[in-house]
């Protein structure tokens, strides 16, 4: 996900990468949503995200999502 980061030349790519930099990185050979889903799995990690397909398949999951609701507030969605 980091690679992507960096590749994105979106204003919003740059402020998560910068927050990304603050935090140990996971390792996976997987690539994607499949790497995030490996990763929180692991780890029984929060995974941060306003993607609605990625957030669907986690809830599916039953892993926990904190996401930007209207544009000024995280919430967290998930049993924790």
């Amino acid at each position: 996900m980091i690679g992507e980061l960096k590749r994105s030349r979106s204003k919003h790519a740059r402020v998560a990468l910068s927050l990304a930099r603050k935090y140990p990185v996971a390792e996976t050979s997987i690539q994607g949503d499949n790497g995030v889903i490996d990763v929180a799995e692991r780890l029984q990690a929060f995974v941060v995200t306003n993607d609605f397909v990625l957030r669907a398949k986690l809830r599916q999951l039953k892993l926990k999502t904190i996401f930007l609701r209207s544009g000024n507030h995280l919430t967290i969605d998930g049993d924790y």
